[in-house]
C-alpha cells in the first residue's frame, strides 16, 4: 500500500530534476556565462543537495516523511521558474543551490519511504521497481527538456517547474507513515528492552 504513489511521486521529481538538468547549464552559456559558470551551476546545485542529505534524517523525525517530500518538491520545482526572468550568473547559481535543497530532501525521503512501505521481505523488488519508475521518466525527460527550450526557452522553466510540483498530489495518497525514531535512540530502547 502506498507503493504506486510513491513511484508516481519520485517520476515526477525526478522527471522535473532530469529536464532541466542539461538546460540550466545550457541557458547560462546561451545568455553569455562561461563554461565554467555554466558547470558551477551543477555543481553548485550537487554540492547543496549533498550537505541537505546530512540533515534529513533529522527532519523526517520532526515532520514526517510525507511533509519532507512535499518541502522537496517544492524547494526543486518552485524556484525553476525564476530561470524565466534571468539566467544570469548569480541568479542562475543561487536557483540551482535552492533547488539542490529539495532535490537532497527528495532523494533521501524518497528512499526512507521505499523502506517503510515495502512488504516484508520485498525490500529490494520494491527498491528495483522504484529505480525503473524513476529511470524512465529521465529517459523521456531529459531529451524532452532540450527539445522545449529549443522551441519555446520560457516554457521548458515552467514545465520544469510543474512537474515535480505534480508530486504533491501523489503525496496526498501516501499512507500515514510515523516518524522514524533516531537510531541511537532506537538502539538505546533496544538495549533496555534486553536488561
Amino acid at each position: 500500500k502506498g507503493l504506486p504513489a510513491a513511484m508516481v511521486m519520485g517520476s515526477a521529481a525526478f522527471g522535473g530534476w532530469g529536464l532541466l538538468l542539461p538546460v540550466v547549464p545550457l541557458a547560462i552559456s546561451v545568455g553569455g556565462g562561461s563554461d565554467a559558470v555554466a558547470g558551477a551551476s551543477t555543481a553548485i546545485f550537487m554540492a547543496t543537495t549533498v550537505l541537505t542529505q546530512l540533515g534529513v534524517p533529522r527532519l523526517l523525525v520532526r515532520l514526517g516523511h510525507r511533509a519532507v517530500l512535499a518541502l522537496g518538491c517544492a524547494f526543486l520545482g518552485l524556484p525553476a521558474v525564476l530561470f524565466v526572468l534571468s539566467t544570469a550568473v548569480v541568479p542562475a547559481l543561487a536557483i540551482s543551490g535552492v533547488r539542490g535543497i529539495g532535490f537532497g530532501m527528495l532523494t533521501v525521503a524518497g528512499s526512507a519511504l521505499v523502506a517503510e512501505l515495502a512488504p516484508r521481505g520485498q525490500l529490494g523488488r520494491a527498491t528495483g521497481a522504484q529505480g525503473i519508475a524513476i529511470a524512465l521518466s529521465q529517459t523521456v525527460t531529459l531529451p524532452l527538456g532540450l527539445a522545449v527550450y529549443a522551441l519555446a526557452p520560457s516554457s521548458v522553466f515552467v514545465l520544469g517547474a510543474s512537474i515535480p510540483m505534480l508530486g504533491l498530489v501523489a503525496i496526498w495518497f501516501l499512507p500515514p507513515v510515523p516518524p522514524s525514531a533516531p537510531p541511537a535512540r532506537a538502539t538505546g530502547e533496544r538495549r533496555s528492552s534486553v536488561r
